[in-house]
């Protein structure tokens, strides 16, 4: 298996953790609505299927509802920087942030969005905050 291709799956496996982690969370900006569940239920599946651009679309829907719902913006985070939409990606982490400052999934995915689009220097200060 070349190196390369190594590296995304261990990168991949750990941003699938990461979103499985957030979406296991509780967080009282969450909309409890049942449409909004199987919305985030639908986009888990789309991204273990691999089709990254339906999961988004997911999230949009989810989030043009419920701007502050920050588990999917969290999720639609790290689908947009699977999909190398890293400004994007790191607009979303910004938001939760914002919203949710001690949020080290966000902190992490800011990181490696702007490590992955080559700005490695950025990427590092955003690991090494609190």
């Amino acid at each position: 298996m070349p190196l390369n291709l190594i590296r995304r799956t261990i990168i991949f496996t750990a941003l699938c953790v990461s979103v499985a982690w957030a979406q296991g969370r509780e967080n009282p900006r969450q909309p409890s609505g049942e449409s909004t569940v199987l919305l985030m239920q639908d986009a888990g599946r789309l991204i273990a299927s691999g089709n990254l651009g339906a999961a988004e679309a997911s999230y949009n829907t989810i989030l043009q509802g419920h701007p502050d719902n920050t588990e999917a913006r969290l999720a639609r985070g790290h689908v947009r920087a699977w999909q190398h939409k890293y400004n994007e990606a790191r607009d979303d982490f910004l938001a939760v942030l914002q919203l949710d400052p001690n949020n080290l999934s966000a902190l992490n995915g800011l990181g490696y969005s702007f490590a992955w689009a080559g700005a490695y220097d950025e990427g590092e200060k955003c690991s090494a905050e609190p």
